[in-house]
C-alpha cells in the first residue's frame, strides 16, 4: 500500500469511480461533488461583497434600499442551497447511496462468483480481493467528498484570490508568505512530534507494562511473595523520567514551530502587518476606500482558508489511488481456466445390451 501512483494513474484511478457512481446516480453525484464550490460562492457574496456594499452605502449616506434587496434576494438563494442540500443529504441521498453501493458491490460479486478456485489459494490475490470487498462501498464515498472540497477550494480560491487581486495585488503577496510560511512550519513540527513518538513510545510501553504488572490480579501474589515491589517501583520511576528527559529535548522546536505558524505568519503578519498596509493604503494614499478595505481583510481570510483546504484535501486523491488500484487489479482479472464452448465428452454412452 505504500507503492506512489504518477499524477496521470492517481487522476485515472480517481475517474475510475467517479464514473461508476455519475452513472449509476448522475443528479446526485454531481451535487454531492459541488456542494462546497456553491457554498464558496454563496460565501463571497454573504461575506466579502456584503461587507463592500453595507459600508459603501453607510460612508455615502446612501439609502439601504438596495442593500435590503440584495439581503432578500440572498436569503431565496440561500434557503433553494438549502433545500437542495436537504433533498439530497436525507432523502435522495440515502436512497442514491444505496443504488451506488449496490452497483458497485454487484460489479465485485459477479466477479468473484467467476473467479477461478485457484485464486482463493493464492495469499497475494486473496488479499487484494479482501481490499476491494472491504474498501469498494465506502472509498467511492470518499472520493465524491474529496471531489467536493477540492473543487470548493479552486472555485474560493479563484472567487476570494480574483477579488483581491483586482483591488490590492500585494494581499496576495501577504497570503502567500503566510500559507507557505504556516506550511513549512507545520512541517518542522510534524517530524519534531514524530521523532518524539518515535522515542517515547519504547519508554511508554516499558511503563505500561509495570502498571499492569501493579494491578493485575494474576501478578498479585507474586508481587506480595516477593521482594520485587520496590525493584517495580524504581523502574516505573525511572520510566517516566525517562519520557520527561525525552519531552523536554524534543518539546522546544514544537514550541518554536508553533509560534512561527500561529504567531509570526497569522497574528504578526495577517492582523498586524497587512492591516497597517491595508490602513496606508486606505488613509494615506486613498487608494481603497473604507468598505473596500474591510472586504480585502475579509477575503484575505477566506482565501488563506481555502488554500489550506486545498493542500489538505489534494493527498487524499493519492491515498484513494492506492486502494482503488486494488479494486480495478481485481476487477481486471482474467480466468486462466476457460470453458470451451463445445465440450468433449469424456465417456461413451453405455451400449444397450
Amino acid at each position: 500500500m505504500s507503492k506512489k501512483h504518477g499524477l496521470g494513474r492517481i487522476i485515472a484511478n480517481n475517474l475510475f469511480l467517479l464514473k461508476i457512481a455519475i452513472r449509476e446516480a448522475s443528479s446526485y453525484t454531481i451535487h454531492a461533488m459541488l456542494i462546497i464550490t456553491a457554498d464558496n460562492i454563496v460565501s463571497f457574496f454573504e461575506g466579502t461583497y456584503f461587507i463592500l456594499l453595507t459600508i459603501s452605502a453607510i460612508s455615502r449616506e446612501k439609502s439601504f434600499t438596495g442593500v435590503l434587496i440584495y439581503l432578500v434576494i440572498l436569503f431565496i438563494v440561500a434557503n433553494i442551497k438549502q433545500s437542495l442540500y436537504n433533498y439530497y443529504g436525507y432523502y435522495a441521498g440515502e436512497i442514491n447511496k444505496q443504488k451506488i453501493s449496490r452497483r458497485m458491490n454487484m460489479e465485485l460479486y459477479k466477479k468473484a462468483a467467476g473467479m477461478d478456485l485457484k485464486c482463493y489459494d493464492d495469499p497475494n490475490f486473496y488479499n487484494d480481493f479482501v481490499w476491494a470487498m472491504s474498501e469498494a462501498s465506502t472509498r467511492i464515498f470518499s472520493v465524491i467528498q474529496s471531489t467536493d472540497r477540492a473543487l470548493g477550494s479552486i472555485v474560493g480560491i479563484l472567487i476570494f484570490g480574483g477579488f483581491i487581486f483586482s483591488q490590492d495585488p500585494i494581499g496576495i503577496i501577504f497570503i502567500l508568505i503566510s500559507f507557505f510560511g504556516i506550511m513549512i512550519a507545520g512541517n518542522i513540527r510534524n517530524k519534531s512530534n514524530l521523532r518524539l513518538k518515535e522515542e517515547t513510545k519504547p519508554i511508554e510501553r516499558k511503563r505500561d507494562y509495570l502498571t499492569r504488572v501493579m494491578y493485575l490480579a494474576d501478578y498479585a501474589k507474586e508481587i506480595r511473595l516477593n521482594k520485587i515491589k520496590g525493584k517495580l517501583f524504581n523502574n516505573f520511576d525511572d520510566s517516566v523520567n525517562e519520557i520527561q528527559t525525552v519531552v523536554k529535548k524534543r518539546s522546544f522546536p514544537l514550541i518554536i514551530a508553533d509560534f512561527i505558524s500561529g504567531y509570526v505568519f497569522n497574528v504578526l503578519l495577517m492582523d498586524g502587518i497587512y492591516v497597517i498596509h491595508l490602513l496606508h493604503e486606505a488613509l494615506v494614499q486613498k487608494n481603497i476606500s473604507w468598505a473596500v478595505m474591510a472586504a480585502l481583510y475579509h477575503s484575505c481570510n477566506e482565501l488563506r482558508h481555502r488554500l489550506f483546504s486545498l493542500s489538505k484535501s489534494l493527498p487524499e486523491f493519492q491515498e484513494h489511488s492506492l486502494y482503488i488500484e486494488k479494486i480495478r487489479s481485481f476487477l481486471s482479472y482474467e480466468n486462466t481456466i476457460v470453458s470451451p464452448k463445445k465440450p468433449v465428452r469424456r465417456f461413451k454412452k453405455a451400449t444397450p445390451c
